[in-house]
């Protein structure tokens, strides 16, 4: 799985994230989180090794034309259906959470801890990756990159058009940073949770993970913890010209561009900052992505 965070080269911005020993961010002592990553290769995966899709495509007889996305996506969501019934068949009491198929392909599964094993061995399932626990990092601002040198007049190559997806703590679509006057969402935009969208923030989703109880865990926003996404989304396109409380103008790297707003990191942790898991942090590239 850890290709899924290396191999990105669209314009996903994830918060640095820094890796902590414990395995889940709502851990229990009898049950676990993990991802079970299938056979077939994903949509990623597919797109940019044809010739690999091609051979799974004859020699599994699927019925999807190599070209088409689309069709593919379908034959996995039906490989995928096969698959998770045969876990829960093996492993009785076992809930498959999230579904991947465009960056990854495979499920995330809740299930007893001891039976990690019988996971593995179930047809169909490639590999199981146990859940690592996430946090957003502290550290100093980026060095000036000299962005405005690219902006052309009237910001016309400022990032317009351009969306940026914010895998973080979440994003206040409030904050003057994010006011939508002069903006028209895409067509087809907003999505998710529409309460917390604007003209500027044009997707509020929220990612938690199995079992959390904190009130906040499954909103976009959270206003005891989302600070870390809000200040990521300002840098990479707060709006030209807000004015900061000191009498400062301030602007984002790409400050015409959209915000998509993909709350991974849900659950709170020692130090006020919010904590979110692997699984969580997949099945949010993937929404990105998608």
């Amino acid at each position: 799985m850890e290709r899924v965070f290396r191999g990105l080269s669209l314009a996903v911005a994830a918060a640095a994230f820094a890796l902590a020993v414990v395995p889940s961010a709502s851990a229990s002592p009898s049950r676990i989180e993990v991802v079970a990553e299938f056979e077939l290769p994903s949509l990623s995966e597919a797109v940019t090794t044809s010739r690999v899709l091609r051979a799974e495509v004859k020699r599994r007889r699927l019925d999807v034309d190599a070209h088409t996305s689309r069709a593919y996506l379908e034959s996995l969501a039906r490989s995928q259906h096969v698959v998770a019934a045969r876990i829960r068949r093996t492993v009785p009491g076992a809930r498959v959470r999230w579904r991947y198929r465009i960056v990854l392909n495979g499920v995330a599964v809740v299930l007893p801890t001891d039976a990690l094993d019988r996971l593995a061995r179930v047809p169909g399932v490639q590999r199981v990756y146990r859940s690592a626990r996430y946090s957003p990092s502290v550290g100093e601002s980026v060095l000036a990159i000299k962005a405005p040198l690219v902006w052309g007049p009237e910001l016309t190559t400022a990032g317009s058009g351009i969306k940026v997806g914010i895998i973080d703590t979440g994003v206040d679509q409030t904050h003057p940073y994010f006011d939508p006057h002069g903006y028209q969402p895409p067509p087809g935009y907003p999505r998710g949770q529409l309460a917390y969208t604007n003209g500027k923030v044009i997707v509020a989703r929220s990612f938690a993970p199995a079992g959390t109880r904190w009130r906040y865990a499954r909103r976009p926003f959270d206003p005891t913890g989302s600070d870390h996404g809000t200040h990521v989304a300002g840098i990479a396109a707060g709006n030209h010209g807000t004015r900061a409380s000191g009498g400062a103008a301030l602007a984002g790297v790409a400050p015409r561009a959209y915000i998509g707003n993909y709350k991974a990191l849900s659950v709170p942790a020692p130090g006020g900052s919010l904590n979110g898991n692997s699984p969580e942090l997949v099945a949010a590239i993937e929404a990105a992505v998608a």
